[in-house]
């Protein structure tokens, strides 16, 4: 027997072991049981499967027919070198298989480099089913690649490529590069003709390191030429992104148990694994059908592990920052929500920390007895709980309000937010998306009153800010002015399930920044007038039909001059129960008391704060380090009196 075999016979034992060993379980177990990683029998078994099903070529099960299919299968004797059909019709029929098991659900398609390729061919071939791919750099340019000429020059080169290859490459077999530059090139033409058939929700993932083709414009490109694609970069993380090669024996056992823990119940998963083995490149296919119910407990719990080996990268967790994870049709953002972990917590705040550094905001509560406590104290821990507000510029205070509540009290506040911060009408000049992650990730939605029923129905903690957009882009001389409409929106709503109202103020906005052209003075030049349209064309606008200033929802950017930071300060009224309350239901002039008295609260707060501030000794930025310097960095800064 030659080398080559001996050696491929290993690696497929090698693989198989490690499949049935660490991740031989449910579903997963019983169909790996008549696999054969990528051996002959399998592949036989499955083409003959599925032709048959397909009607065609009655007689391809005979021996004879099968020598034919070895070689459009990419089979010769030396092993596996093809163009890769069989890991096509493989994927085809797990899709298909998956796809008639529960059609209602979608299929996750996960795959790097020219692994993505495969995964766009079988959406491409399959339009109609709900496909949602996981893209990592991937491998759809070849024209683009200083490795195109490889193949041509083979023969000349075969001794000296690995030469001048980078140190990971050169632990690549010079036949595996080849075979897959073959395979990427017909993929490629295959894709050139077929891309716009594809209909799948796609996200392309990019780390800029992709080791044999070149990713960092191929994000770009996908978005703009795939109906629905977002692009995440991910420069600096390890290539490829999902594994490394020298942790993988170690790590490989991981997966399936990470992915179930994480994702809950409903999500069907594909995940292709990849890596040289000898002169063969040995593809794994991790399917798992999830249906491990989500228990909804706290967010900080045991750290679960992560699906991928590079420490720096987190798949699971880059699916649900951009808001792919759904089990339906569409995403649902209640039902689908799952609470971060401490790591994807981490993540999404460490980019906002500096305005808790810089603003070391004090926050304080109100009990039931009237008394003003530092801390939150007064916020009830069982909801239904409704927190409601006042929007500052651009809405600076729920990066610092949503994330020290969950921390310091361990409550998810689920804040009804304007649809910028979940999709585009199309792309142009709005922040990408990716920006407003934080907001995803620890629970926010698309505000709707359908929503807010929902949220109260399961005893949630909400947040709301009945001013929208019009107050957090407000004009000069309107700081801290609340611009609400004139119908009470929230309160028969709150009265129906019970919930406790809590208003709540703060104030900032004129000790971080002076407004020096607000949307009105915008609008007067030319220039920056069509910039404010084009803008607020690329989303949702809400509450068009609104009369009054409230109904004018624009999008703009402030033009505005920074401030030596001052100090951010937030305070939780006394909490109003609507428990009992059915005349707020039967009675509109009693739901309209009630929403006066809610905004006469949030001004008290705002007042309050506005005149204790100037008794706070700490209130400037300089003053607060001094402090810190003297008592240590995380040493709570004293305030003013309470």
């Amino acid at each position: 027997m030659s080398s080559d075999m001996v050696q491929r016979e290993q690696a497929v034992k090698k693989s198989r072991d490690l499949l049935f060993i660490e991740v031989g379980k449910g579903f997963f177990a019983k169909w790996i049981a008549h696999f054969h990683l990528l051996s002959t029998i399998s592949v036989k078994e499955m083409v003959e499967e599925y032709l048959v099903q397909t009607n065609e070529f009655a007689d391809s099960v005979s021996n004879k027919m099968f020598t034919v299919l070895r070689k459009l299968l990419g089979f010769n004797g030396n092993g596996i070198d093809g163009v890769g059909l069989g890991l096509k019709l493989h994927h085809q029929r797990l899709a298909e298989s998956e796809h008639e098991r529960a059609p209602k659900r979608p299929i996750y398609l996960v795959g790097e480099s020219f692994g993505a390729s495969l995964a766009l061919i079988v959406a491409a071939q399959n339009p109609d089913v709900d496909l949602v791919l996981i893209l990592a750099n991937p491998a759809t340019s070849l024209s683009k690649s200083l490795l195109q000429n490889v193949g041509p020059l083979s023969d000349m080169i075969h001794k000296h490529l690995l030469a001048g290859l980078p140190h990971a490459m050169s632990l690549i077999p010079v036949e595996t590069i080849l075979w897959k530059l073959k395979m990427t090139h017909d993929m490629q033409n295959y894709l050139n003709s077929h891309l716009h058939s594809v209909k799948a929700q796609t996200l392309v993932l990019n780390s800029g390191k992709d080791m044999l083709l070149s990713s960092l414009t191929e994000g770009e490109k996908l978005h703009n030429m795939l109906q629905r694609c977002e692009v995440r970069s991910f420069i600096g993380n390890g290539d490829p992104l999902f594994l490394q090669f020298k942790d993988l024996s170690k790590n490989f056992s991981v997966a399936l148990p990470s992915i179930s823990k994480i994702t809950g119940r409903g999500m069907a998963a594909y995940i292709k694994f990849s890596w040289p083995v000898g002169v063969m490149p040995l593809e794994v296919v991790l399917m798992a059908s999830l249906d491990t119910g989500t228990d909804g407990s706290s967010p900080f719990q045991d750290k679960p592990k992560k699906i991928t080996v590079d420490d720096t990268f987190d798949l699971v967790a880059a699916i649900k920052r951009a808001s792919y994870y759904r089990r339906g049709e569409s995403i649902d953002y209640i039902s689908d929500f799952l609470p971060p972990t401490p790591s994807e917590f981490k993540a999404v705040y460490e980019p906002f920390r500096w305005m808790d550094v810089a603003f070391n905001p004090v926050m304080l509560s109100t009990m039931d007895d009237g008394k003003i406590v530092r801390g939150f104290a007064g916020i009830p821990s069982e909801g239904p709980v409704l927190f409601v507000g006042n929007h500052m510029m651009l809405a600076m205070e729920s990066f610092m309000l949503l994330p020290r509540i969950l921390m310091d009290q361990d409550i998810l506040v689920r804040v009804l937010a304007h649809p910028v911060f979940f999709q585009r009408m199309k792309d142009g000049m709005l922040p990408d998306l990716s920006v407003f992650d934080i907001v995803r990730v620890i629970g926010g939605l698309p505000v709707s009153a359908k929503s807010l029923y929902r949220l109260f129905s399961l005893k949630s903690h909400v947040m709301l800010y009945p001013g929208g957009v019009r107050e957090a882009f407000h004009h000069k001389g309107e700081e801290y002015k609340l611009i609400w409409p004139a119908e009470p929106e929230f309160v028969r709503m709150a009265a129906k399930f019970g919930a406790t109202i809590i208003p709540f103020g703060g104030v900032a906005e004129d000790d971080v920044l002076q407004l020096l052209l607000d949307s009105d003075e915008q609008m007067k030049i030319p220039a920056l007038k069509d910039f404010i349209e084009r803008l607020n064309n690329e989303t949702v606008r809400l509450r068009g039909d609104v009369e009054g200033e409230v109904g004018k929802q624009s999008l703009y950017f402030p033009i505005f001059l920074p401030k030596l930071p001052g100090r951010a300060y937030f305070l939780f009224g006394k909490p109003i129960s609507t428990k009992g309350r059915e005349d707020i239901l039967r009675n509109k002039d009693k739901a309209c008391e009630m929403y006066i008295e809610v905004q006469n609260e949030i001004e008290k707060c705002i007042a309050f704060l506005k005149e204790k501030r100037e008794k706070d000794p700490y209130r400037n930025l300089l003053d607060r380090v001094a402090y810190q310097g003297s008592n240590g960095f995380h040493s709570e800064v004293p305030t003013f009196d309470i």
